[in-house]
């Protein structure tokens, strides 16, 4: 599954672009959804990220990531506030 997931997306990081090594999933397995096969398995449920770009996802770290993005505390990425006006 993983190397589908990669391939899927040209072996890119499909946040930040560099090369991707990791199946990451976008809603995250718990004791709630371990048994759901969408879930757990599901490619809709999986994307390809970056080391870094996971590491981000799972411990929080608020860095612009690219083009104004980044993640927010609880691992999302979302539109990096505007630091200076135009």
């Amino acid at each position: 599954m993983r190397e589908f997931i990669i391939n899927r997306a040209g072996g890119m990081c499909e946040l930040c672009g560099d090369r991707g090594s990791v199946a990451h999933h976008k809603v995250e397995v718990n004791d709630e959804n371990v048994n759901n096969p969408n879930i757990v398995w599901g490619i809709d449920n999986l994307i390809c990220v970056c080391v870094l770009c996971h590491e981000r996802i799972h411990h929080g770290k608020a860095e612009v990531c690219r083009e104004g993005l980044m993640f927010d505390k609880d691992g999302n990425l979302v539109e990096a506030p505007h630091l200076f006006s135009e």
